[in-house]
This record gives C-alpha cells, structure tokens and sequence, in this order.
C-alpha cells in the first residue's frame, strides 16, 4: 500500500534537494528519459517503467491531443510553494489524482479506443485546481471552457499551473472547428519520441 502523504514529500523532497525549487520531480524525469513510461517514487529515488504501447497506438494518440499556448509566463515555484503549504489539506486531491493516475495505466494498456483520455484528463483537471488558486485563472478557464464548446472533451494545463501549455484532446471530427474558435492562440501537433532530453547545439 502507497503511503500518499510520504509520496507527495518524496517526489517533493528529491526535487528540493536538486534544484532547490519547489516543484514536482516527475516532468524532469519524463523529459530525460523520453518515451511513454511509468514513474513510481520510492524512499529517496525513483524507478522508470517503459510502458508497452505500439508506436502506432501511440501515432493515433497523438492525432488528438494539441497543446495551446495561453500566452501566460509562469513560474513553477510560486505555484508549488501555494500547494506545499496547503499539504496536509491536499492529500486527499493528491490520492485521487493518484488513483486516477493508475486507472489511467491500466486502460492505456488495454484499451483500443483512447476517446476515454478526454474524460480522464477533465476529471484531473478538476481534481488540480482544488489543489491551489493559483492553477488556473480566469483566462485559462476562458481557454479551457472554448475547447470544450469547440468540440475537445478534456485537457489540463501542463506542469505545475498557472500558464504555459494547455494539453487538450479532441475527436478528429473536431479538430477543425477546435483549431478555427481557437485561432487567436498557437496551437501546436505533436508525436511522442522515445528520446530523451539531448544537447541540440553547442556554442
């Protein structure tokens, strides 16, 4: 049994110990690792699970999910530092985000259809937002409530909150309508790689 309070200090804690930010170990380690994995926090460390989905399940995947720039600057650490200090009050959004993160994995596995990612993703969105007042803001609710009038059916803003990316997935019969009532912003395709962070250019 996973203790959620210890997880929440320890995911924290290890990233303290690096980067002496307040924020979540998890995007870190994704991005270093590259590829669709599985992170499972123990004690002090960590443990990488590659996850078994075909490139082609995952190419499909991608045809429906589009990152929206909300044109908000934002600063990880001021967002974390609002949840740490509601810790105790947040442990149980953390459990639930917890439980939705494994029901995630499993359905990702067995599932041939993905169209349950949506609901998923608005389920967690919710749950984050409890977590502090500082994860979203009006615009972002703006942003969020005119993907799902344009046909998208869930997405989150990506790491801690408060502005960057929107992650959003949307039914390819949508994808027009989400792309013209959304055209003020960027909105960005992308594929999964299995290659993690690297040098790109040295001075």
């Amino acid at each position: 049994k996973v203790n959620v309070n210890n997880l929440a200090r320890i995911s924290i804690g290890i990233e303290q110990k690096v980067m002496r930010e307040k924020c979540g170990s998890q995007d870190q380690i994704w991005a270093s690792y590259g590829g669709f994995n599985s992170i499972e926090f123990k004690k002090d460390n960590f443990n990488v699970k590659k996850m078994n989905v075909s490139n082609n399940k995952l190419n499909n995947l991608s045809k429906n999910l589009f990152l929206i720039y909300t044109g908000i600057n934002k600063f990880s650490h001021n967002v974390e530092k609002d949840k740490l200090s509601k810790l105790d009050k947040n442990i149980k959004y953390l459990s639930q985000i917890y439980s939705l993160a494994k029901d995630f994995k499993y359905q990702i596995l067995n599932n041939k259809n993905f169209d349950f990612i949506g609901s998923t993703l608005n389920e967690y969105w919710h749950i984050k937002k409890s977590l502090s007042n500082k994860v979203s803001n009006y615009k972002i609710d703006e942003i969020y409530n005119e993907s799902l009038n344009a046909g998208a059916s869930g997405g989150k803003v990506i790491g801690s909150g408060g502005g960057g990316f929107m992650l959003v997935y949307c039914k390819k019969k949508y994808h027009a309508n989400l792309k013209k009532r959304l055209s003020r912003l960027p909105i960005i395709n992308f594929n999964f790689t299995n290659e993690g962070s690297k040098i790109i250019f040295k001075s």
